[in-house]
């Protein structure tokens, strides 16, 4: 992997902050009348000034009782999912759909400037559309990172017509700053990161977006492969979709959703001093204090792909919640040494 301008690595620490869910305090959720107030104009825009894109990849493996759509996040296509959906063949029938854009497929038209959430408004209206055209009765929708917000979208819409709700470290909203910041100071934050990631030469983009997913997982030949993965997507793509996610804050609808929800942070407690993983653990009680009926389980000495880095602890949640026992997540291991970073290259 060529050197990375130091304007590259730190925005790719500030994109590994996001991927650990480590920030500024988050805020508790306005009431919904300031909330709508601010981010209402965007919405309502979002849903008429682009051309509808489908989904046009889903893979549906397994054949047990209960459905389960599963919504990958940033830059990544369905086979995130692949490992989860061979190991519950027997528990669910599981649908990973890839967004429109990623994984070779085409995506959405270009949005008009200064519209923002256009990508991940017909990213909910998408995943809702391979719902009913399958027929896909009463499922659960498990997203992992920008799959995870979809999904807590999707129960905000849909509720009635799901089972539950999971998502696996991706939250309402990301906070970038101050604790009062608003919806236009959020976008301001938004334009600022992905225009430098625009100006990055186009060898040095894609050498940070590796190192960034690198880092995203404990086992350095998955994280190279999630690398790759990212880096085949072309810019504009994943910087349409990161825009609309660091512009977006759903936590004042939170409260449309009236079916179970499970969120499962992520804390990679072994790279952290104890105040910054108490903080992430504090951030996600705040961030979905306005969901009635969330339970978080914290999955601690784990990087964002829990499913990779926890997977038979991360099956055991998933069913736990499902067949309504008490999700614990999992306790970070005493005396615990850091994860070493990944190597450049598969050893």
């Amino acid at each position: 992997m060529k050197s990375l301008p130091i304007r590259a690595l730190v925005f790719a620490s500030i994109l590994a902050t996001f991927a650990i869910a480590h920030g500024q305090s988050i805020p508790p959720p306005q009431p919904a009348s300031t909330q709508a107030a601010q981010t209402s104009p965007a919405e309502n825009a979002a849903t008429d000034s682009v051309p509808f894109k489908p989904i046009t990849q889903v893979t549906t493996k397994g054949q047990g009782p209960i459905n389960v759509v599963l919504i990958p996040g940033l830059a990544c296509d369905g086979s995130v999912w692949d490992e989860f959906m061979s190991r519950n063949a027997d528990k669910y029938t599981m649908h990973a759909v890839t967004l429109p854009g990623f994984g070779g497929t085409a995506p959405p038209d270009k949005a008009p400037p200064d519209i923002y959430g256009t990508w991940l408004e017909n990213a909910v209206i998408a995943v809702w559309r391979v719902i009913q055209d399958r027929n896909i009765g009463n499922p659960v929708i498990m997203g992992h990172s920008m799959g995870g917000h979809l999904a807590l979208r999707l129960g905000t819409a849909h509720a009635k017509d799901l089972r539950a709700i999971i998502t696996v470290d991706g939250a309402p909203a990301f906070q970038f700053g101050p604790a009062n910041m608003d919806a236009i100071a959020r976008i301001g934050m938004a334009d600022q990161m992905t225009d430098m990631y625009r100006s990055l030469p186009p060898d040095q983009y894609a050498d940070s977006m590796r190192l960034f997913f690198s880092r995203m997982v404990t086992d350095p030949k998955r994280g190279l492969a999630l690398g790759d993965m990212s880096a085949k997507v072309p810019r504009e793509t994943t910087l349409q979709y990161m825009s609309d996610l660091f512009s977006a804050d759903i936590r004042a609808d939170l409260g449309r959703i009236t079916i179970p929800v499970l969120a499962m942070p992520a804390v990679a407690t072994r790279d952290l001093t104890p105040d910054m993983a108490q903080q992430i653990r504090d951030n996600w009680v705040t961030m979905m204090a306005g969901a009635p009926l969330a339970k978080i389980a914290v999955f601690e000495d784990t990087r964002h792909f829990i499913m990779d880095d926890r997977p038979a602890e991360f099956d055991d949640a998933v069913a736990d919640f499902l067949a309504g026992r008490e999700v614990t997540g999992v306790s970070a291991l005493p005396q615990s040494e850091a994860i070493p970073d990944p190597p450049s290259h598969a050893p």
